[in-house]
């Protein structure tokens, strides 16, 4: 595997992916998933841990009032960040429809499960409909911990003095995220 000096390819990606998988396989305690249990004098987190009681936590206590905040005062005006995007869209949508990413994403779509989600949400609005979610959004983590996991390791032992060096922090991540949550998240 290549040091942080560079990108990992699409390829290198799935070897690390791969290997991660046989290793968390093996060992439910490990690293990537539980952090440092045992370490003496310090314990560590896992690199990537996100838990859905404390999504739901935030969700439900300031979730709600920062959404409402959020669209009284916006960072920018939507309409206007949305069309200097138009480029950017159409390329995404171009991708997409080459990758026949719609059907495939629909093919996955439990339409009971949706209508549950319709029927929970009701008139409640966002803190509802976040929390009917939980479960999908343990499930969906819960997928890629380890390999999201990788992903910071790695990154966190990339060099970082120089602001190219934090740039291709960025990339990496970005990448590292995008390979780590398959042909969904591409």
């Amino acid at each position: 595997m290549p040091g942080p000096d560079r990108h990992l390819s699409s390829e290198e990606w799935g070897e690390l992916f791969a290997f991660v998988e046989i290793a968390v396989k093996k060992d439910p305690d490990h690293p990537l998933l539980k952090g440092k249990i045992h370490g003496n004098p310090v314990q560590t987190r896992a690199p990537w841990d996100p838990n859905p009681d404390r999504w739901e936590q935030g969700v439900t206590t300031t979730g709600g009032q920062r959404w409402a905040e959020g669209i009284q005062r916006p960072r920018q005006d939507f309409k206007s960040a949305a069309l200097a995007s138009n480029d950017a869209w159409k390329a995404g949508v171009n991708a997409a429809v080459q990758g026949d990413k719609f059907a495939k994403a629909m093919a996955g779509v439990d339409v009971d499960y949706a209508l549950q989600i319709a029927a929970a949400v009701g008139p409640q609005g966002y803190t509802a409909g976040a929390v009917a979610r939980k479960t999908k959004f343990a499930r969906n983590t819960e997928a890629i911990k380890a390999r999201m996991g990788a992903v910071v390791q790695r990154v966190r032992g990339m060099p970082n003095a120089t602001l190219q060096q934090r740039i291709a922090r960025v990339v990496e991540t970005i990448q590292g995220f995008a390979a780590a949550a398959g042909p969904a998240g591409r």
